[in-house]
């Protein structure tokens, strides 16, 4: 079969010359590529806790702007309830009023979906098991983010960890070296 040059016409597509040969040539990488990333995922093991990890860190992401400002609305209510005279605990029906007027309830209710989805995340994440150190980096980066009292985003300094009780300390240390043997 001959390799005659086609060009192409559709509207939006660069002046390109194309033939039987780079089509067919396009198509085998495009089919290489896939096998690679199925068989990728069909070797590790850890592929589906993985997976997990990368959802809890999109669903964190969207989560902590949203719970910022929905604490900053729940004092901007409380502030304002204060200065009406207003007392939560036998006026009701003006407390709540005043959060939808302030927009905290609006706020919680943005929050709300997206902290379920997160804690249904964790949870499956520590319902699968880790079978490769990078499955075991996913679990102790969930761990440090979510379940440990702490608030280190980031690994502390030395003198930072120096300051910390011996019982948070440890535990953190412990944390990060995993994720950091695991290139995490």
């Amino acid at each position: 079969m001959p390799n005659t040059t086609v060009r192409a016409a559709a509207e939006g597509m660069p002046d390109v010359n194309l033939n039987r040969r780079s089509i067919l040539g396009g198509l085998a990488a495009a089919t290489a590529f896939v096998a690679t990333n199925h068989a990728d995922a069909a070797a590790n093991p850890d592929a589906e806790l993985i997976r997990l990890g990368k959802e809890f860190d999109r669903l964190r992401a969207e989560y902590i702007p949203l719970l910022a400002e929905s604490n900053r609305l729940q004092r901007v209510w409380i502030d304002e309830c204060d200065q009406r005279g207003v007392l939560l605990q036998s006026d009701c029906d003006n407390g709540w009023a005043i959060a939808e007027e302030v927009g905290s309830v609006t706020a919680d209710r943005r929050e709300e979906p997206v902290q379920m989805a997160l804690d249904e995340t964790t949870k499956a994440i520590f319902a699968t098991t880790a079978t490769t150190l990078a499955g075991f980096a996913v679990k102790a980066k969930t761990l440090r983010l979510e379940v440990l009292p702490s608030r280190w985003a980031e690994e502390p300094t030395e003198s930072e960890y120096e300051a910390m009780d011996w019982d948070e300390e440890m535990p953190l240390r412990f944390l990060f070296e995993i994720e950091r043997m695991a290139g995490a």
